[in-house]
């Protein structure tokens, strides 16, 4: 009876490891920055968002904070749906085939415009060459397409369109930024008239170290998580529409020139209701909609990713816990394993 339970316990083991494939974005720092805007056309918004943490340099005789991480990502709301837009599959398709396929950085920050009901994006990203080379760096501006999640490259320059002006509303919602995420830049009297469509703010959980090595005011945090947002106003009625979570939850650690212990954030995640998407290169000539599309729903504090959305400069950790091999294994041995008991 031992021989028999002994390997029966082993592969009910192996059975209970959990099937999980975890991304979650895992970036401390004793000050978070982040900045975002709400491009809207009417009808739905691109949201570029930037989260950056900050480390201390120092020379032979003074210290200052700067930016040690910056992750950037592109999110579509279309009214309903709030979605993390991956380009990495539409980048890597339009690589020429002697560049390698290894995309490190993306960056959407560098202008989007919305011209004849199409939107563009210039698009910034690295490409790492290998061990003896230097990352190769590409600047092309991209044409979304929002019904069918997928991206052309053209050739053109935004600056040949103007400024957008983008709506203030999305169909029938006016966009509001929570006045504590107003960039600091923005002067009262700008505030009071034209409220601004996007947010600059920092965060920290210590108020001494962020007074320290902040020049701009600081949001102090004493809860395990923080909602960063926007607003949406119908009259009397009010949504909110939650972008990502800081992971507030303190981190104590001890720092040569703090001196001191202190605390930083942990990292984010995006909220359950983000759908990631993948966006493919648009297929040309087809009068069929593209349907290589494919999405995951963020889940809990962990980002359940298809594909890593941004390599950060900071640490980004992935990872996986999968329990297929248990269950083979089980499904394997029992059968031999109750043969070999009732001989």
């Amino acid at each position: 009876m031992p021989r028999l339970v002994i390997p029966l316990f082993i592969a009910f083991l192996l059975l209970a490891i959990p099937v999980s494939a975890v991304y979650y974005v895992r970036s401390p720092s004793f000050l978070y920055e982040v900045q975002y805007s709400v491009l809207s056309n009417g009808s739905e918004a691109l949201i570029p968002l930037s989260v950056l943490q900050y480390g201390i340099t120092c020379s032979m005789d003074s210290c200052w904070a700067e930016v040690y991480g910056d992750q950037e990502y592109i999110l579509l709301f279309n009214g309903s749906q709030l979605y993390l837009l991956n380009f990495t599959p539409a980048l890597k398709t339009s690589l020429p085939s002697y560049i390698p396929k290894n995309i490190t950085d993306i960056y959407f920050n560098n202008g989007i415009a919305y011209v004849n009901s199409s939107w563009y994006i210039t698009i910034t990203y690295y490409v790492d060459m290998g061990k003896f080379e230097i990352s190769k760096s590409f600047n092309d501006v991209y044409r979304l397409d929002t019904k069918n999640f997928c991206a052309e490259r053209v050739n053109v320059s935004l600056s040949r369109f103007g400024k957008t002006a983008f709506k203030k509303e999305i169909n029938g919602w006016e966009i509001e930024i929570p006045r504590k995420f107003w960039p600091l830049w923005t002067s009262k009297q700008n505030k009071t008239k034209n409220p601004p469509l996007e947010a600059d703010f920092r965060v920290a959980v210590n108020a001494s170290v962020a007074s320290n090595w902040s020049s701009v005011p600081v949001l102090i945090v004493n809860s395990t998580s923080f909602p960063v947002y926007f607003l949406l106003r119908n009259g009397s009625l009010t949504r909110n529409v939650t972008l990502l979570y800081l992971n507030t939850t303190p981190v104590w650690i001890y720092c040569g020139y703090y001196n001191e212990n202190t605390t930083e954030l942990p990292g984010y995640w995006f909220p359950n209701d983000v759908k990631i998407i993948k966006v493919t290169l648009c297929k040309k000539a087809t009068n069929t909609p593209n349907k290589t599309m494919s999405q995951t729903t963020v889940r809990g504090n962990t980002t359940a990713s298809i594909e890593k959305i941004a390599t950060t400069t900071s640490t980004t950790t992935k990872e996986k816990s999968i329990c297929g091999p248990g269950l083979v294994v089980l499904t394997t041995l029992l059968p031999l394993l109750l043969r070999r008991h009732r001989n």
